[in-house]
C-alpha cells in the first residue's frame, strides 16, 4: 500500500498584512505628502505683520550688540 509523505498544498499561503509596505508604496507616499500639505503647511505660514515685527526686533538686537549677523566678511573696496 502507498502512503503519502506530506499533505498536498494546492494554494500558496497569503503573506501577512504589512503596514510598512503600504506606507512605502508610491500611493502611500502620495497620501502622506497630501496629509502633510493639508495639515502642517498651513501652520508654517507667517503673518506679514508678525514677520515685520520679528525683523524689527532682530535689527534692534543687532544695534545693541553693535555687529552684524552676516557670516561673510566685508569685501574690500577696489577704488
Amino acid at each position: 500500500m502507498i502512503r503519502p509523505l506530506a499533505k498536498a498544498e494546492y494554494y500558496e499561503k497569503h503573506p501577512p498584512f504589512n503596514l510598512q509596505g503600504i506606507i512605502m508604496s508610491p500611493y502611500g507616499l502620495m497620501i502622506g505628502f497630501a496629509i502633510f500639505a493639508i495639515v502642517v503647511m498651513p501652520m508654517l505660514k507667517v503673518d506679514p505683520n508678525e514677520y515685520k515685527e520679528l525683523m524689527g526686533d532682530k535689527q534692534a538686537k543687532e544695534a545693541l550688540v553693535g555687529g552684524s549677523s552676516d557670516i561673510t566678511p566685508a569685501q574690500p573696496r577696489l577704488s
